[in-house]
């Protein structure tokens, strides 16, 4: 994972694909602190279909 960045009552992690290509999910401060979320540390990211939102570049 490349970084974490407050966003209000959410934490934004933003990452890197295996590929190189970027990626960024939104989620509660209570999760990423039960995960233990750091930057540098490997994470896997998955996602609820109906929940994912696409913006273009």
């Amino acid at each position: 994972m490349a970084g974490i960045e407050p966003r209000g009552s959410l934490v934004r992690l933003t990452a890197h694909l295996a590929d190189g290509s970027p990626v960024a999910a939104d989620l509660t401060l209570a999760a990423s602190v039960d995960e233990g979320i750091v930057p540098g540390r490997s994470v896997w990211l998955v996602v609820k279909a109906a929940q994912v939102v696409l913006y273009p570049r």
